[in-house]
C-alpha cells in the first residue's frame, strides 16, 4: 500500500498536475500560501515571481518523485539479509548498516538516477510550458515572468514553432543532446570509483 501512495502521484498526467500545482500556488487564494499564512510564515508570489518560479517549478517536479522511490525500494529489496546479519554480529548499528551496506549496494541505483536526473533536467519543459501560456498577459513567448522559466527545451520551442527558425531550433537540439551525451560520458568513466554492480 505505501508503494502504491508513492507512485499514485506520478499516475497523474504532467498537464493536469500543473494546472493543480498552479491552483495550489496562486499568491491569494493558493492552498501553499494558505498554509504559511496560518503558520504566520512568508507568503511568495511563486509563479507571478521571478524570483520564486523556478523553486516553485522545483516544488511542482517533486511531485513526481514516487518513481524514485519505487526504484530506491527495489534496490532496497535487492540487498541480501546476510549483509545485515553479518554486521549485527559484529555489533554494527543502524549507521554502520547505512554506511557500509545500504549506500555502497544501492550506488548503482543512485548512479541511475543521476544519470536519468540530468537528462530530464535538461528536457524541462511542460511546467513552464503551461505556467507560461496560462499567464493572463504574456509577451508573445513562453519564458514566464522576465523569462525566468526559459529553460532550454522551452527555448528550443520557441526558435522552432513561435518564431518559425528551424534550422536554428534543430541546432539548439542538436547542441543539447551532444552537451547530455558528454556528461553521461564523463559520469560514467567516474562512475567506476564508487559505483558498485552485483556480482562483481
Amino acid at each position: 500500500m505505501p508503494k502504491a501512495l508513492c507512485s499514485l502521484p506520478t499516475l497523474v498526467p504532467p498537464v493536469a498536475s500543473s494546472l493543480v500545482w498552479m491552483w495550489m500556488l496562486n499568491p491569494q487564494y493558493g492552498l501553499v500560501n494558505a498554509v504559511l499564512k496560518f503558520f504566520h510564515l512568508p507568503q511568495p508570489l511563486w509563479l507571478s515571481s521571478a524570483e520564486w518560479s523556478k523553486p516553485a517549478i522545483i516544488l511542482m517536479t517533486l511531485w513526481g518523485i514516487g518513481n524514485t522511490i519505487i526504484v530506491y525500494l527495489a534496490g532496497i529489496g535487492d540487498i541480501p539479509r546476510d549483509y545485515y546479519e553479518a554486521i549485527d554480529l559484529d555489533g554494527g548499528g543502524p549507521i554502520s548498516k547505512f554506511r557500509y551496506i545500504t549506500w555502497p549496494m544501492l550506488s548503482n541505483v543512485t548512479f541511475f538516477q543521476v544519470v536519468n536526473g540530468i537528462i530530464m533536467g535538461f528536457n524541462t519543459f511542460t511546467q513552464s510550458y503551461i505556467v507560461a501560456a496560462s499567464a493572463p498577459k504574456g509577451n508573445g513567448t513562453l519564458g514566464g515572468v522576465k523569462n525566468s522559466l526559459l529553460f532550454y527545451a522551452v527555448d528550443i520551442y520557441n526558435e522552432g514553432f513561435k518564431y518559425l527558425k528551424f534550422g536554428y531550433s534543430s541546432a539548439l537540439a542538436t547542441i543539447m543532446l551532444v552537451v547530455m551525451i558528454i556528461i553521461t560520458f564523463f559520469l560514467f568513466k567516474g562512475s567506476k570509483k564508487w559505483v558498485y554492480y552485483g556480482g562483481e
